[in-house]
């Protein structure tokens, strides 16, 4: 039997190699938290004054007028189309060329409740149902305006002015300019 051993050597150490080439970057991390706010910096000294603006013409910007139409005084209008309507006018005389040329005309169909007064802008429209609610329509306010004119006028949506007339109606009516 033949046994052979084998002792380790080692000789002196040799000089270190060349350093290898840098790898990739790692991933960023996570943004810290916001800081808080500083304080408020002192405000600033005011502004010189502006100049004067040019005067007005001493009028009002605006009038409101109040219009009652009566139940009865709806007057019918049948037209061969069928576009049959409800209609009554007034006299305006503040509703200027000057208004209806350059201003603005709002109006508002004036409802008294139980639990108060309400104002519905024109044109509105009312659903309704009669007959334990096998009927149903609308009437549709609205209204056309000139110059020292304006006429209220209400569509039913049948358009049978003989069977349904009109209630009694309050209008106010807002002249802008």
């Amino acid at each position: 039997m033949l046994i052979i051993g084998f002792a380790a050597c080692e000789g002196p150490a040799g000089k270190d190699g060349t350093d290898g080439r840098d790898g990739r970057d790692g991933i960023d991390g996570r943004d810290g938290r916001n800081g808080r706010d500083g304080r408020d910096g002192k405000d600033g000294r005011d502004g010189n004054d502006g100049h004067d603006g040019k005067d007005g013409d001493g009028s009002h910007s605006f009038i409101i007028k109040e219009f009652f139409v009566h139940e009865n005084s709806w007057i019918p209008d049948y037209d061969v189309l069928m576009d049959n309507f409800f209609f009554y006018g007034f006299e305006i005389n503040e509703l200027t060329p000057r208004i209806y040329n350059n201003g603005a005309v709002v109006c508002y169909l004036v409802q008294e409740f139980d639990f108060g007064v309400v104002q519905t802008p024109l044109p509105y429209t009312f659903y309704g149902s009669e007959d334990n609610g096998t009927y149903f329509y609308s009437e549709n306010y609205t209204y056309e305006i000139s110059p020292g004119h304006i006429t209220f006028i209400v569509k039913i949506s049948d358009f049978n002015t003989e069977a349904q007339q009109p209630l009694s109606c309050n209008f106010r009516v807002v002249l802008l300019w």
